[in-house]
Formats: structure tokens, sequence, C-alpha cells
């Protein structure tokens, strides 16, 4: 593999990704009124990204009708990872521990990004502030989360309905944006109602430039692994603190694996990325 072509092109990849998925040139802290709408842009990190995020979206056979399939709606997927939500809201000195090293991670990779030569994205000096609210914005969803040990029950997190029946959960999320990215559906089995009426409290609650902050940094978190050096070593230093798992040495064989979904690279510690 050739390595060196890869650290030559630098940063470019990863602000050709922001740019494909922020049309409207979003800067941490500087939401801009002309971007994509929030309902669309989730949609789009699943679909185009494999990124899920404040939805976890997927489709899967119709329990009640397993000849068909339906879109299911679940609640937020964490960067930290499914059934992360002690990392974020346990105040012990491990889990506090978690917290402090994933926001230092976010600091130097928003800090490495505001020195790029591509794209002065913020003034330095307000990183550590957006990058507060962030974290505070994931564990405030890790908070309306349903824990894991409470979602036992099928019967309770299959709740088959119409559009408009889960456009009638709240009014801060707009579902037909959200949908019109994928193929006409017209039922969804909702997973978590209550998870869906709380984030739309939340959505409604937080500032426009966190929510979108927020999902520019699952983005970047996600393809951090496959990045240039200077990017892909905070994230094996994170793996490292807390799984003392060092980096591939063959570059190749992770991206294999990587693009069959075998690669143990803490994706599903920080966010995991699969081809479905």
């Amino acid at each position: 593999m050739d390595e060196e072509s890869i650290e030559n092109v630098s940063s470019k990849p990863l602000f050709d990704l922001l740019e494909r998925a922020f049309p409207g040139k979003h800067k941490l802290g500087n939401y801009m009124e002309n971007t994509i709408p929030l309902e669309s842009l989730v949609a789009k990190l699943w679909l185009s990204f494999g990124v899920s995020s404040i939805i976890t979206p997927y489709v899967s056979a119709d329990e009640r009708n397993v000849t068909t399939n339906i879109l299911v709606l679940d609640q937020a997927k964490l960067g930290l990872g499914s059934k992360s939500e002690d990392y974020y809201l346990k105040n012990d000195s491990v889990h506090q521990s978690v917290r402090v090293a994933y926001a230092e991670t976010a600091k130097k990779i928003f800090h490495l990004m505001s020195d790029d030569k591509f794209l002065n994205i913020t003034n330095a000096d307000d990183i550590g502030r957006n990058v507060e609210k962030i974290i505070n914005f994931e564990i405030a969803l890790a908070r309306i989360n349903t824990p894991a040990d409470k979602r036992r029950d099928p019967t309770k997190m299959y709740n088959k309905m119409t559009i408009s029946e889960l456009q009638a959960t709240g009014n801060k999320f707009n579902w037909s944006n959200f949908l019109d990215i994928f193929r006409p559906a017209d039922y969804v089995n909702l997973v978590e109602p209550e998870y869906i009426t709380k984030m739309n409290v939340l959505l409604s609650e937080t500032d426009m430039d966190t929510i979108y902050d927020y999902l520019y940094w699952r983005l970047i978190l996600n393809r951090l692994p496959i990045l240039e050096r200077r990017y892909s070593d905070i994230h094996y230093e994170l793996l490292k603190k807390f799984r003392g798992q060092d980096r591939e040495k063959d570059r190749s064989k992770y991206c294999v694996a990587y693009v069959t979904g075998e690669a143990d690279d803490g994706h599903e510690f920080l966010g995991k990325f699969k081809f479905d």
C-alpha cells in the first residue's frame, strides 16, 4: 500500500468529505442558515456515510409480517458506541476520565483542523467552548436514551405507526424531510416513542450551532482511523488508553477488514461503521 501518498494528500480528503456532507460550508460554532435541513442531514449521514447519530435508522423484516420489510427508527447511537450511556452519565473517576479523554480528543482534532492549510474552521480560542457544548449535548442524548437493561421486551419495542402518527410525536423534527431521502414508506416501527418525544424537547432547547457541530464531529470521529497519521494517531492514542490497542501495522490488512466490517479498530467503542 502506498502510505506515502496517503500522507501527502494530508487532510484534503477529510475536508472534501465534510464539504459533501455539509454543502452549506458549516464551520464549528457557525451554523449557516442556508445549509442542509437538520432532518435531511441526519438521514444523509446514515445513508451516504454510515453514521448514525440522534436517530438510528435501519431496515429489517416486520416482526409481525416477516414477508415485508419495514423502516425501523431507534434512539441515538452515541459517539462512544452502543450501550455507552454510563460513560456520559456516571461520575465516578473511571467514567469521568473517559469523558475527559473523549473531549480532549475532539479538541485536538479541531485544533489540528484549525491550523490546516485547507481550511481555518474557527478561532482556536473558541474550540474548547464549542467542544464543551458538543459533549454536553451528547450527555443530554445519553440521558434520554433508554438503558439497555430496559430494552428487553420486544412487545414494547414494536410500535408500528403511520408517518402522520410519527409526526404527531413532536413538531421540532420534520419527519417528511427525513423520510424524503428514503424510498416511500407508509409505516415505520418506532422502537422508543418516549425517546422521540424527549428528543423533540431537547432539539427545541438546543441552539442549531451545537446540533450541527455535534453531527459535524460525529462524521469526523467516524473517519479518524483511516485518515493521515496526524489525525489517526490521535484516535489510536484514545484507544490505547482504554483498550490497550495499538494501531494495525499492516494498513492494507486493516483496510480489507474495514470494508468487510471485521476491523477491530475501536469503532464499536467510538461509533462503529459497517457496510451492510
